[in-house]
């Protein structure tokens, strides 16, 4: 699970790149601005669900 996590906060952090460096008119922009959000809101439980893992075994 936590190897997901990993991979999960890597797919969005060049889902913010990407939103950072397209320029203003690109036509791709309001894609990535969702997954932008989609993978923060990922981010975020999967994160919540590996701590209350980790935090269920000690």
């Amino acid at each position: 699970m936590t190897t997901s996590l990993v991979f999960v906060a890597l797919c969005c952090g060049a889902s913010v790149y990407f939103s950072l460096v397209l320029p203003d008119g690109d036509p791709n922009l309001p894609t990535f601005y969702f997954m932008d959000f989609v993978f923060a809101a990922a981010f975020i439980w999967f994160g919540w669900n590996v701590y209350s893992l980790w935090k269920s075994r000690i």
